[in-house]
């Protein structure tokens, strides 16, 4: 437990060290929110159920969280990117858009 507090605390402060440099933009922000829930998605697949259920249906709850990871990851980078298009569309010429996100 304390190795996991420590972890925690050490990956805490590296984030907040890290995102107060220049150049972080949303992109930075949803990997990191990302990697939680890939993780937890995986993590899914170690842990028993709550409720008694066949291996069969254990399986299909796992895989229905993981398809909905990885739909709410893939819909969040399509809206950064569209976002991120639409800048740079909206930017007058010869003028560079906002800076990366």
């Amino acid at each position: 437990m304390v190795l996991a507090l420590t972890l925690a605390g050490i990956a805490a402060a590296l984030l907040t060290r890290w995102s107060r440099r220049p150049g972080w933009g949303q992109r930075h922000v949803l990997a990191t929110a990302a990697a939680g829930l890939v993780v937890a998605a995986a993590l899914a697949y170690t842990v028993p159920t709550y409720a008694p259920a066949s291996p069969a249906a254990a399986l299909v709850g796992d895989v229905a969280i993981s398809v909905i990871v990885l739909l709410l990851v893939g819909g969040a980078w399509w809206r950064i990117t569209a976002a991120r298009d639409r800048r740079r569309a909206a930017a007058p010429a010869g003028r560079p858009a906002s800076p990366p996100a």
